[in-house]
């Protein structure tokens, strides 16, 4: 609107000192495409995010903050509670883990998931995408039946968190999508309808 009055508007940023902080670069991290996957459920997005910035209120970052309550982990107790050892460790999360690959029918390593999906090119997109939003959905209901432990001292059955995952994911899936599927993509979808 300035330049059609004739006008022309300059910016210089080094006046404005917290610009350059504000833009400059930080870590880059690798993990922010199975973050922000369109397929994730939104909260589950953000679980996953705060998960990986080790954000998550777990027992051993209570401890830090002076909370004398015990160590131990509410899905398994047997361990202490951290982040590393409740979405990777924790025999809980391993049969969650297991189960996943076993209804997505594929191998994997939960912990190098930005790397599989990196390299994993012989998966179509879709499935891949797919993939990765079951797993962030999983770490969601891992986090959601942790605290069900913690407050009704019940845990929930690791084929249920699987279950209500895939569950979610493919009904995201079927309500966004717009593109035309390929026809093993299709049969592989509908197998997960199934199971």
């Amino acid at each position: 609107m300035l330049e059609s009055q004739g006008l022309e508007l300059e910016l210089d940023f080094g006046l404005f000192p917290c610009y350059d902080w504000i833009s400059t670069p930080g870590n880059t991290v690798n993990w922010w495409k199975l973050c922000w996957n369109s397929l994730n459920v939104p909260k589950s997005s953000f679980i996953y995010w705060a998960v990986m910035l080790g954000r998550l209120l777990t027992r051993d970052r209570l401890a830090k903050m002076g909370d004398p309550t015990s160590m131990e982990c509410y899905l398994c107790q047997g361990a202490d509670e951290s982040h590393g050892h409740l979405f990777f460790e924790c025999e809980f999360s391993r049969k969650c883990s297991d189960l996943v690959q076993q209804k997505l029918t594929i191998r994997l390593n939960p912990r190098a998931l930005v790397e599989w999906n990196k390299r994993g090119r012989r998966l179509s997109i879709l499935r891949r995408r797919m993939v990765c939003a079951c797993y962030v959905m999983v770490v969601y209901l891992i986090w959601q039946a942790r605290n069900k432990a913690r407050t009704m001292f019940t845990v929930i059955h690791p084929k249920v968190i699987v279950q209500q995952a895939i569950q979610a994911i493919s009904i995201r899936f079927w309500a966004r999508n717009k593109a035309p599927i390929k026809e093993e993509d299709i049969s592989w979808l509908n197998s997960l309808r199934s199971s």
